[in-house]
């Protein structure tokens, strides 16, 4: 549905991409890099070498936080991830644009 007030004059409207964008730049500006404890969950090992899965939270709450760790950083873990293992990660907010989904960068 169309924004009748969108084109009154000081009123902003974000194409798609550039108000995902923002989000994620908010998003790492207010939080830097983070650690968070959760349980793993969905683990997958893709042919390039990044990792994708997804964190549940460790005191049973309905939340879940999608996570990608890339090639470089999953060369440094000392253990072999595998669903519900308790963790903690660090890392870095972003949203990922093809879904428009908060995720963590694990680093």
């Amino acid at each position: 549905m169309a924004d009748p007030d969108a084109s009154a004059p000081g009123r902003l409207v974000w194409g798609v991409a550039a108000l995902l964008q923002a989000t994620s730049d908010a998003l790492a500006t207010r939080f830097g890099a983070v650690a968070v404890r959760g349980e793993l969950s969905g683990f997958s090992r893709a042919g390039s070498g990044h990792c994708y899965f997804s964190l549940k939270d460790s005191a049973g709450a309905p939340a879940l936080l999608r996570c990608a760790m890339f090639r470089r950083a999953a060369a440094l873990v000392d253990f072999s991830p595998a669903d519900g293992q308790q963790v903690d990660l660090r890392g870095r907010l972003g949203v990922y644009d093809a879904r428009g989904e908060l995720q963590l960068i694990v680093e």
